[in-house]
């Protein structure tokens, strides 16, 4: 495996990849650090079976609506799936959105929480 990961190291020097650009750690430093966490998440929840540049276009419709728990758990579900109609699975995703945001604000006060156990 080592000779295996030498190689992809080498590979991988240049960065010149889609996801390198495009890809949710990406998207991610274009947030403000208040709302970097949020962002992630719903970015590497929208990457699911979805190019990185249909994540990287939709993040950025999300982020000129409002990308907040509140906004997601406020907007109703045909306005999200129709921000989000281009990433794979759509529909559950709406579901999911929302379902995590509403565990954001109860659970952690609208924020991440901050580190895995």
């Amino acid at each position: 495996w080592r000779s295996t990961y030498t190689l992809i190291e080498e590979l991988r020097k240049d960065r010149t990849a889609v996801v390198d650009s495009m890809g949710s750690e990406a998207i991610a430093e274009l947030s403000s650090p208040a709302d970097r966490e949020f962002h992630t998440l719903v970015s590497l929840m929208l990457s699911s079976q979805t190019k990185d540049t249909v994540n990287a276009a939709t993040m950025q419709k999300l982020r000129a609506y409002g990308l907040t728990p509140q906004r997601i758990v406020d907007i109703p579900e045909e306005e999200l799936d129709a921000m989000i109609y281009s990433v794979g699975f759509h529909n559950n995703k709406v579901k999911y959105l929302k379902a995590t945001s509403r565990i954001l604000l109860d659970d952690f006060g609208g924020r991440g929480a901050g580190s895995m156990p």
